[in-house]
């Protein structure tokens, strides 16, 4: 039945124009890799005719975790949960921005969210994502981050502590909520959950590029490195991380060491003269996504005390003379690894009697498709050319939203997310 609403979703777009054509859109990137990775040029982003200077302050909640029994200060965060906060003056709509993969609170592409919304006249509270090793030992009910049912719960009860917060310091008139890639699917099941919970009552929710089936998508990325090794035979990982990094390191050095390095730090490399060639740009995002697997990894095994990566009888400590080793281990690992070895059984200790694809069906936009199907106040703003969706999953968002799925033709993986066209799509979703 799903495939025939698929057949006939892609009939009517092709009949009706119903996403938007190639031809009314004009983001100038076509290669969805390069997209990814380059973002949308300067002369393209969306401008304000009188912007303000953003006034964001870091703002700290304690969930009340007791992360005592092994060292976090130095290596995974302190125990209280760091956000970013900016008040506008006067009553104004808040909205939350949840971060993608590997992200945090204060990382590039949450920092232009915050500032859109900001200019745009809203109070915003931005977090970083459940993935993120802070957020693992701060906020975590689980220490398994990627089972977007339970992060959603973890989510939630952050956003309610900040809330509480900034309750007699803010007017709130409506509530939001977004997130862009990972954090675009946990929007709308921390969306769902607010349905049934109504502790925040949330007015809209936005999803931007997100995944609809997660198992896909993480398969997308994790294959990127081996796809490249394949179309350039003889080159081993080691020879594609040394160019990477030699590069990096130039980078840094010509930067003056101002940059604080973290997953979306090799992208700037794209925008600067230590650019990869546009062929191999593909490979950056793989190794972008390996280290943001081999954080996620190694945070929840050390959390978790499962001794895959570091021995069970064993505490982390930054201090260890074998933490750097221990490390280097995490960085064999692809997030399908973590998946197969970490979550599954933690899953099914607690689920008995689900199997992989139960797994993978609950932490999937199919397991809330009722209420994305039937609510008006929640969207979704992605691309045709989205590296992290899979075959049918276009056709999917189109079914389910209807004419709430705002799909563009190009700007591959949230490239186009400060596209001008993007930007005015998404001020006018929450305005409106």
């Amino acid at each position: 039945m799903r495939y025939l609403l698929s057949i006939v979703s892609t009939l009517l777009v092709t009949l009706t124009g119903w996403t938007t054509t190639a031809a009314a859109y004009d983001y100038p990137i076509k290669n969805p890799y390069e997209a990814t990775v380059v973002g949308t040029p300067p002369a393209d982003v969306y401008q304000w005719d009188e912007p303000r200077k953003v006034k964001a302050k870091t703002m700290t909640v304690n969930m009340g975790k007791d992360v005592s029994e092994i060292n976090l200060a130095g290596v995974f965060g302190l125990a209280d949960m760091k956000l970013l906060h900016a008040k506008n003056e006067g009553p104004a709509p808040l909205i939350f921005v949840i971060a993608g993969t590997g992200a945090a609170y204060n990382s590039p592409k949450v920092l232009f969210l915050l500032d859109t919304f900001y200019q745009a006249g809203f109070h915003v509270i931005t977090i970083s994502s459940p993935t993120k090793p802070p957020f693992m030992a701060a906020a975590s009910s689980t220490h398994m981050p990627g089972l977007t049912n339970y992060d959603a719960e973890d989510l939630y009860a952050v956003m309610k502590a900040a809330l509480e917060k900034v309750s007699g310091d803010i007017e709130i008139t409506k509530k939001y909520v977004t997130g862009y890639s990972l954090g675009g699917i946990d929007s709308a099941f921390v969306g769902h959950l607010d349905k049934q919970r109504k502790e925040i009552n949330f007015d809209k929710v936005l999803m931007i590029n997100p995944p609809v089936n997660l198992y896909t998508s993480v398969s997308n990325l994790d294959g990127l490195i081996p796809e490249y090794r394949k179309r350039n035979p003889g080159t081993s990982g080691e020879k594609i991380f040394s160019d990477v990094f030699t590069r990096l390191a130039t980078y840094f050095k010509e930067s003056g060491g101002g940059v604080k390095f973290g997953p979306e730090t090799l992208y700037e490399i794209q925008k600067s003269d230590q650019a990869l060639p546009m062929d191999d740009v593909a490979v950056l995002i793989g190794i972008s996504f390996l280290f943001s697997s081999a954080d996620l990894a190694f945070t929840s095994d050390a959390l978790n005390h499962s001794g895959w990566i570091i021995p069970a009888n064993e505490n982390y400590s930054p201090t260890s003379s074998q933490s750097t080793y221990w490390y280097k281990r995490s960085l064999r690992w692809q997030f399908l690894d973590y998946f197969e070895k970490m979550v599954i059984p933690w899953w099914q200790e607690r689920h008995p009697g689900d199997s992989k694809e139960d797994i993978i069906q609950k932490v999937s936009l199919y397991a809330i498709e009722d209420y994305l199907r039937n609510d008006p106040s929640v969207g979704v703003m992605t691309n045709q050319d989205d590296i992290i969706l899979g075959p049918g999953d276009i056709e999917y968002l189109q079914d389910v939203m209807g004419n709430r799925a705002k799909i563009y033709p190009t700007g591959g993986h949230c490239g186009n997310m400060d596209y001008k066209d993007n930007v005015a799509y998404m001020l006018d979703f929450f305005k409106n």
